[in-house]
């Protein structure tokens, strides 16, 4: 593809697009998907469907709105995925905060000999720090003014951390009853749990900043117990780079902090609805709805 596609105006976009073999019904409502989009964020989707990689000719048949069919779905699991973290993220980091502040006390957080490494425990309470001293919210300010020293208890500090951060810390405390009590929580040992939170968070800012899950692959493998104390999996033969398996950890842990929850009939009528889509460039599994997991 020429690089100059892209900086061209949107009407130059469209004539090439047609020119190389894609059919648009509805050039209007194309014009203003680029519009808002961008020609070079579609091409991530649209490139998968070039007669070759390198042909810059379309199989026939491709037509525009059928590529922002899927590139629809794609921003709706995005939007799934953020939703459900967003409560995993505060269950976890409640329940690690509490079980270790039970067991060491508020300053946890700066008691090296808890965990593995100097390096990542050094670097742990850099970032923990730097996103203390920055934070402007009115409840940290306060906390500032009130508690002397570089870090607060852990529950203020992890209240403006990262989930990255929160992963970085339980991976990097020793082995012990607490960190196994914690895992055991979640019916899972600790070297899953490890992989899950900081899966979950690299899933996260994938999805955050926009990421195409669709027909991708991750970098970060997620662990896949085949057995799990809770309502788990029968098929646990899939890619553990691909959304699945992503997906399945989080209904996993939701199922376990809601026994009525049900988000999962929402993430199969997005899939419903965006056949286009094809649930196997998600890595799903032909029988994936009949999982224990997925069912209410």
């Amino acid at each position: 593809m020429q690089l100059s596609i892209f900086a061209q105006p949107i009407e130059s976009q469209l004539k090439w697009l047609k020119s190389v073999g894609m059919e648009i019904q509805n050039e209007e409502a194309a014009f203003l998907f680029l519009e808002r989009n961008g020609l070079y964020r579609l091409s991530h989707y649209y490139k998968h469907y070039f007669k070759t990689p390198k042909s810059e000719q379309f199989k026939e048949g491709t037509n525009f709105e059928k590529i922002v069919t899927i590139y629809n779905c794609d921003h709706a699991i995005r939007h799934w995925i953020l939703d459900e973290i967003e409560h995993i993220e505060l269950y976890i980091r409640q329940f690690i905060n509490s079980s270790m502040v039970a067991a060491y006390g508020p300053y946890w957080i700066e008691r090296e000999e808890l965990f593995e490494e100097r390096y990542l425990f050094e670097k742990n309470l850099r970032h923990l720090s730097k996103d203390y001293i920055r934070n402007d919210e009115d409840f940290i300010q306060a906390e500032r003014d009130n508690i002397p020293g570089s870090l607060p208890p852990s529950w203020i500090a992890l209240e403006v951390s990262s989930f990255g951060t929160l992963s970085s810390l339980f991976d990097n405390l020793k082995s012990s009853k607490e960190k196994n009590k914690i895992a055991k929580h979640f019916g899972i040992n600790e070297k899953y749990f490890s992989s899950w939170i900081h899966s979950l968070s690299h899933v996260r800012n994938q999805a955050a900043h926009f990421t195409r899950l669709w027909n991708d692959t991750f970098n970060v493998h997620i662990s896949i117990p085949k057995t799990a104390t809770f309502k788990w999996l029968n098929n646990t033969h899939f890619a553990d780079n691909r959304v699945y398996a992503y997906l399945c950890v989080i209904a996993y842990i939701r199922n376990i902090m809601d026994k009525n929850w049900d988000a999962g009939e929402d993430l199969k009528r997005i899939l419903s609805i965006c056949e286009e889509a094809n649930e196997k460039a998600y890595g799903f599994p032909f029988d994936w709805t009949e999982e224990p997991i997925w069912s209410i």
